[in-house]
């Protein structure tokens, strides 16, 4: 895959169910974030650790 090639749906699809999976989790941990902050902090997690 080129650099300025789009992503297949079907890796974005797995991605999503992934971050779906840390998700959960962060927001029991922390139910203050409120509906749209527990991504950003699933993505810099998943970031952190890869």
């Amino acid at each position: 895959m080129s650099h300025d090639g789009t992503v297949p749906d079907w890796h974005l699809d797995a991605l999503r169910a992934l971050f779906g999976h840390i998700a959960r989790p962060i927001s029991a941990l922390f139910p203050d974030l409120g509906p749209n902050n527990p991504d950003l902090m699933v993505r810099a997690l998943f970031s952190a650790v890869h």
